[in-house]
């Protein structure tokens, strides 16, 4: 993994100082909040959402050469909110990109529990 992007700061969302980009060769990685990912895994890269969070953290995620994308896996208890469609709520829900450039910027709305997809590019599945 490598990283790009601003220091110091405590931004939230991508473009507020603080947040980092992360490129992930990896097939999978525990988020941390104000970080982005950048997908780069010819397999999908399974992104996990960080297990604490306050309101306001922010993550975010954009798929590169990668044909089967990536996927925002959840842990017990969090939700992730995608205009009127939410996910299951738990171990067994999760958001994945459909294409190759996809991308999602999600911002923590309950502590510790439910994200709402605030920007994205393609059209995601949710499950």
């Amino acid at each position: 993994m490598s990283q790009a992007g601003g220091s110091g700061g405590g931004g939230s969302t991508p473009g507020d100082e603080g947040f980092k980009w992360n490129t992930v060769t990896a097939t999978s990685i525990q988020a941390k909040v104000r970080n982005g990912y950048i997908a780069n895994n010819a397999g999908t890269v399974t992104i996990t959402l960080p297990a604490v969070s306050k309101v306001g953290d922010g993550i975010a995620v954009v798929g590169i050469n990668n044909a089967t994308g990536w996927k925002i896996a959840q842990n017990a208890g969090n939700q992730i909110h995608l205009n009127s469609t939410s996910t299951t709520i738990g171990a067994g829900g999760y958001l994945q990109s459909t294409a190759t450039f996809n991308a999602a910027n999600l911002l923590c709305t309950v502590a510790n529990t439910e994200w709402t997809v605030i920007d994205s590019e393609g059209n995601l599945t949710v499950v």
